[in-house]
């Protein structure tokens, strides 16, 4: 196969195509000019959605699981392990 013949400059330095470079070039960086919120979107949807999922945590926790309306102590009962220790000195509480 024989070489292809050498471009003339004319046809790939004229000022057409140097103004269609510069256009395309213009078109790109203004594309990512006007892109630059995106990634803080993303990072501000997680930190809201991750924000979501902790207060929810918290309030089934408040709701279900630990309700704390009026935390009260009381003793609770002697340990089989030691019948001879009164219960007035039981160190162990309990918050209900």
């Amino acid at each position: 196969m024989a070489p292809m013949p050498p471009v003339p400059p004319g046809e790939y330095n004229s000022p057409t195509v140097r103004a269609h470079a510069r256009l395309a070039l213009a078109r790109r960086r203004a594309a990512q000019r006007a892109a630059w919120w995106f990634p803080l979107a993303v990072v501000g949807c997680a930190l809201a959605c991750l924000w979501g999922v902790l207060r929810s945590d918290q309030y089934l926790a408040d709701q279900l699981f630990w309700p704390a309306s009026g935390a009260q102590s009381s003793r609770l009962a002697r340990s089989p392990r030691t019948p001879t220790r009164p219960a007035a000195r039981s160190p162990w509480w309990r918050a209900g």
